[in-house]
């Protein structure tokens, strides 16, 4: 996604039913950094994969769209903050601006 970079030291790990982020870095010795459910792997795994935060919001709707309930505005703020917060826990790198 435009603005950000993956810490590439970063991998997902499933250990049914659960996600794990775990940093690989020699330092941290396969560290757990973080677990999360089945939409914050989505994201992780498509996260590079789109240009900008609507076109990822616009992937996870759609992935979703069997539950009627969900307001893509309401997604995109859901999805900011969860940016955000890998971000300070240094899992995604938010990019100098050219």
């Amino acid at each position: 996604m435009k603005g950000y970079k993956k810490n590439e030291n970063i991998i997902l790990r499933k250990v049914d039913p659960y996600y794990f982020l775990v940093d690989m870095t020699e330092n941290y010795s396969n560290r757990f950094l973080s677990d999360t459910n089945e939409i914050g792997a989505f994201i992780w795994e498509n996260f590079e994969k789109v240009e900008d935060l609507d076109a990822l919001a616009k992937l996870l709707f759609n992935a979703l769209s069997s539950n009627n309930q969900i307001n893509i505005e309401e997604l995109k703020s859901d999805l900011m903050f969860f940016i955000t917060q890998m971000v300070e826990q240094n899992i995604l790198f938010k990019e100098p601006k050219l």
